[in-house]
């Protein structure tokens, strides 16, 4: 897990940055004292974010574009910032993530970048590697899949993972103000703690390089008028965060959430054979999510604590 000025680092077990030894143990993110939050818009956050990133490892980025939002708006910041960048998309067996290679494929065209397709076949890979991988980092299967991939990747490979959104606390009221939290899932730290299992610089967790963007995200304009619930009937901000973006790239569109799976099945759903290696070999456990409130978030960021998941 790679944080500009180790903002933010992790343990297992209460070893600092130590490897993850059985499913049961929990994720600890701990947060260094008193950080100074730079007084900028998210938007700006995420270009510092950016540029910091360039200018710690001064190389070609390897970036997996999964035709997402989150990754979109990666290529499209780093662009912008004339950042070297190669972009590489999976192609998986039977069509399966179709919807996300076209979505690539269109925004690499409107931005006259190469795109670098690889055909992957992950069933394949589930059934003959991903349970000695799972036995050495007790990840989730999707994240798994993704660690494969690193093995195409020459130079510093980068996930847009751990994108700030938040939910609107399940049962509100709509009469009245409703609590609304951000939404961390342990997943997603997966790919940076993999980094440091095989001793290679990966940013996993772009969105988390530096804590501005976790910390300005929720008053950003947009944002903040749906979590005041000014939007009546919104559950959280994911299918609002192309709007953040409009005025900068009218040409950004709103995309459903897709496991990446799913081919011409119902959005959402996964092949079979995800769903038994869950279950016969992770046991049908399932990875932890942790939901933080507002206030809780910007006291922990003014002295030292830590978020357990």
């Amino acid at each position: 897990m790679l944080r500009h000025d180790d903002w933010m680092t992790y343990s297992y077990n209460d070893i600092i940055k130590g490897p993850k030894t059985s499913k049961t143990e929990k994720l600890r993110l701990h947060i260094k004292r008193n950080i100074e939050i730079k007084p900028i818009s998210y938007i700006d956050a995420l270009y510092r974010n950016a540029s910091l990133i360039q200018d710690t490892f001064n190389q070609t980025q390897d970036v997996l574009l999964s035709g997402g939002t989150d990754s979109e708006i990666i290529v499209r910041i780093n662009h912008d910032l004339k950042i070297k960048q190669n972009l590489y998309t999976f192609r998986l067996e039977d069509n399966l993530n179709y919807k996300d290679v076209e979505a690539s494929k269109k925004l690499c065209n409107e931005l006259n970048l190469k795109l670098n397709i690889i055909d992957f076949n992950a069933k394949k890979f589930v059934e003959n590697k991903a349970e000695s991988i799972y036995k050495k980092t007790f990840m989730a299967l999707p994240y798994m899949i993704r660690v494969a991939w690193f093995d195409y990747l020459d130079n510093l490979p980068v996930l847009g993972l751990a994108e700030q959104y938040w939910m609107r606390v399940l049962g509100s009221d709509y009469s009245k103000k409703s609590e609304w939290h951000h939404t961390w899932y342990e997943g997603e730290f997966d790919m940076g703690i993999y980094g440091h299992l095989i001793d290679r610089p990966i940013i996993g967790e772009w969105y988390l390089y530096t804590p501005e963007p976790l910390m300005t995200y929720h008053k950003n304009d947009v944002i903040k008028s749906i979590i005041n619930d000014e939007s009546y009937g919104k559950t959280s901000t994911w299918s609002s965060r192309h709007l953040v973006f409009k005025h900068i790239w009218p040409n950004i569109e709103f995309k459903q959430k897709l496991t990446g799976y799913e081919g011409d099945n119902v959005p959402g759903s996964r092949p079979e054979y995800i769903t038994e290696f869950e279950e016969k070999v992770m046991g049908g456990f399932k990875h932890r999510y942790i939901n933080i409130y507002q206030k809780e978030l910007e006291s922990i960021f003014a002295g030292q604590g830590e978020f357990v998941l």
